[in-house]
């Protein structure tokens, strides 16, 4: 009996994949987001002294969104992740996990910090990227990357409140931002944000409030971007 062409490409498939498993390693491996300021945990709320402004500084808010996340070895990706928000004060949205196939040890995690042109002028969408997250102004100035809120005797204005509202996609506002973080691959990975990264950076005494696409937020995205780096 002759066997139809379909089934004998099916069971090649089979064969090529069942067989090959036996050298090629499924993995899954989490990601985790951590806040500390300096060298101390972040707690919601609590003062915390910044050494290089003088003063101390507290956070209510710290949310962000981080996309087209990549696993990395060499130059070779490896894995992939399109979107998450996470919001440091919540330890339910803090992690995820990224399946893929690898023979190979991950050398990097690469992810953009923020949510890209394409994406915003698709207009707005759902799961994390829902309107009703709060982390969206309009059609027009698109998606908030970061959000960071909270007071400090450094803001002489506005009750001594900050609020960072840091986003824009368009050109000559186009605040996202790439990171890429070097790893030891040992399986899950821990991303840490040390907040004082970026108020160590920011001159909060003549800017306390950013909370629409401009200059100023594409500089402050710069910093804020340097304030990620990897747990071992």
């Amino acid at each position: 009996m002759k066997l139809p062409k379909q089934f004998l490409l099916l069971c090649l498939v089979t064969i090529i994949l069942f067989g090959s498993s036996s050298f090629i390693d499924l993995r899954n491996d989490q990601i985790t987001f951590t806040g500390t300021f300096g060298k101390e945990p972040l707690v919601q709320n609590k003062k915390y002294f910044c050494a290089a402004k003088g003063d101390s500084i507290s956070v209510s808010v710290c949310r962000f969104y981080i996309s087209k996340v990549e696993l990395m070895a060499g130059d070779l990706v490896m894995g992939t992740f399109d979107y998450k928000l996470i919001d440091l004060f919540d330890s339910t949205s803090r992690s995820f996990r990224v399946p893929f196939y690898s023979h190979y040890d991950i050398t990097s995690i690469r992810f953009q910090l923020g949510i890209d042109s394409a994406t915003n002028v698709a207009g707005v969408g759902g799961g994390d990227l829902d309107p009703t997250r709060g982390m969206y102004w309009s059609w027009q100035s698109g998606y908030i990357n970061l959000k960071l809120e909270g007071s400090s005797n450094l803001c002489v204005k506005n009750k001594n409140e900050f609020q960072y509202h840091l986003g824009g996609y368009a050109a000559p506002n186009n605040a996202l931002r790439t990171v890429e973080l070097k790893v030891h691959d040992t399986g899950d990975f821990v991303v840490n944000i040390d907040v004082e990264q970026f108020f160590s950076r920011t001159d909060m005494a003549t800017l306390s409030h950013v909370m629409s696409p401009s200059l100023k937020a594409v500089e402050l995205s710069a910093h804020a971007a340097n304030m990620f780096d990897i747990r071992e």
